[in-house]
């Protein structure tokens, strides 16, 4: 059994290249016209595997060179990556409006304008806190442009329905009730980039929506509870990966 560092950006910018090349192939870029990207993101990954792709594309003989913008969609619990790219920029404020109890905030554009909770989480596996990429993505953007949102619960259940008739089109279904959800960053994303454009943050002619997960409570079976090993330490951890690579303890 082979364990590697999966955190490494390189195990995952190879693999995404491969955004890029069905772009080039499928969706070409007119020309004159400004095209961003935007991605539900935790640290980027595959934005960066994207940008990539582009580099060794604009690299071929005769290839035109058109660095795409990108617009970076975080939830409340963790938006490091927009605050990293507006400078460190704290979250605003929030206060209890009196009739609909929702936490309100009109200051900055960039945060929800509502919402249930201001450090809730849409999605667990958005976790990531001050990731390291947030800098490299940042000078990113300002060199070749983009922007960044955060959104809201409220703000994804509010636009949910037009969400989902949108992504119908390209033959994705949502389930009519978003409690069936378990993966909420297709829906993220979509409603991130109806608001910076409705707000004025995305300054290109057409936006591609990298849509990275989505699935709901009948795509799967959940795993019975006699096969699950819970870990509440490292040493139960460690014994199951012993045991499926037949490591004897010494």
């Amino acid at each position: 059994m082979h364990i590697w560092h999966t955190l490494d950006l390189d195990n995952y910018r190879a693999a995404d290249t491969v955004r890029a090349f069905y772009e080039a192939e499928f969706l070409p870029l007119p020309e004159g016209r400004i095209r961003w990207h935007s991605h539900a993101v935790s640290s980027a990954f595959g934005l960066f595997g994207h940008h990539l792709g582009t580099r060794l594309l604009a690299a071929e003989p005769g290839a035109r060179d058109d660095p795409p913008g990108y617009l970076l969609v975080q939830h409340l619990r963790t938006p490091d990556m927009v605050q990293d790219l507006y400078a460190g920029a704290a979250s605003p404020p929030y206060r209890r409006h009196p009739v609909s109890g929702l936490y309100v905030q009109n200051a900055n554009p960039v945060f929800p304008a509502a919402a249930f909770d201001p450090r809730e989480s849409i999605d667990p596996t958005f976790y990531t806190e001050r990731p390291a990429t947030a800098p490299r993505m940042s000078a990113l953007i300002r060199e070749q442009g983009g922007s960044g949102i955060v959104v809201s619960l409220h703000e994804c259940l509010g636009r949910y329905a037009q969400v989902r008739a949108l992504v119908a089109q390209a033959d994705v279904q949502l389930p009519a009730d978003p409690r069936k959800l378990r993966e909420w960053s297709l829906v993220m994303v979509v409603t991130g980039t109806l608001l910076a454009v409705e707000r004025g943050l995305v300054r290109a002619d057409e936006v591609v929506l990298h849509g990275s997960g989505s699935y709901d409570a009948d795509d799967y079976t959940p795993l019975p509870a006699d096969a699950l090993r819970p870990a509440a330490q490292s040493a139960d951890l460690a014994e199951v990966l012993h045991k499926a690579a037949g490591v004897r303890d010494t």
